[in-house]
């Protein structure tokens, strides 16, 4: 099995640009996740990404990036989407002639097997490509920005359809 020396440089570059307000340890972890996540094959668990990093620290301090440190979600996720949009639109301000922005909003589907009725995410959609029955399956919805030859994906959410519970004697 190979090892992780270190992060590759359009990773390190990448992540500059986001300019994350982390700490030095946990850049660094987040640096190891995404290149190890990048590198390895197959089933992914902490345990498995923390064994391909050459100079890994204890699996515990892996882990504990996730569950304990101090950094807030919702802000990671809004300086990210402040850099791509900042990075989309960047090309575009000294243009002569400026390209148009285009925001899209999408909804695909992914099938799955009906035997895995188990996931909470799965269920019967209407299949709109043939326009006829329905097929069992994940919706995602995707918000996408492009200007020019610059696009990234901004979101991506599962789409669930409200669950209706009539208890009984009601209709509405």
């Amino acid at each position: 099995m190979f090892k992780i020396v270190a992060p590759t440089k359009l990773l390190v570059k990448f992540l500059l640009m986001l300019k994350l307000r982390l700490s030095e340890p946990q850049q660094r972890h987040l640096k190891n996740f995404i290149e190890a996540n990048l590198a390895c094959d197959g089933t992914k668990t902490i345990a498995k990404l923390n064994r391909l990093i050459l100079d890994a620290t204890d699996q515990s301090a892996f882990t504990d990036f996730f569950t304990y440190s101090s950094w807030n979600a919702d802000e990671v996720r809004r300086d990210c989407l402040y850099a791509l949009v900042r990075w989309v639109l960047e090309e575009n301000q000294n243009a002569l002639i400026p390209n148009a922005l285009t925001i899209s909003i999408d909804d695909s589907k992914s099938p799955k097997p009906k035997t895995s009725l188990h996931f909470e995410v799965t269920d019967w959609h209407f299949n709109t490509n043939e326009g006829r029955g329905f097929e069992y399956g994940v919706v995602f919805i995707t918000v996408h920005i492009a200007c020019g030859k610059r696009s990234v994906p901004l979101a991506l959410r599962l789409y669930e359809e409200p669950r209706v519970q009539i208890r009984h004697g009601e209709l509405f």
